[in-house]
């Protein structure tokens, strides 16, 4: 959810992203709950699938970070999104 300011600067009702007001490029890095949003589930669900080796992720953190900064790239969750497509023929 984002919070918007009306002219007098004062802050406004916060308002929904839709997965469909998501811009998807396909080299561009998405956060984890951007991805979790797109697809409508939980940023839990998304890091048990990178774990199954399910979704393709991206550490953009420094070495030595001791926190790791996962992304996903904008082709790697339409390769799982293909791939997951009911009814495709490949």
């Amino acid at each position: 959810m984002q919070r918007t300011k009306s002219h007098s600067g004062i802050a406004s009702q916060p308002t929904e992203i839709k997965p469909a007001e998501i811009k998807w490029a396909p080299a561009a890095l998405n956060t984890i709950k951007d991805t979790a949003g797109h697809l409508g589930c939980s940023t839990m669900h998304i890091y048990r699938l990178i774990a199954a080796g399910e979704l393709r992720a991206v550490d953009i953190a420094t070495p030595g970070a001791g926190r790791s900064k996962t992304r996903i790239r904008g082709d790697d969750l339409a390769d799982y999104i293909d791939r997951k497509t009911r009814g495709r023929t490949a």
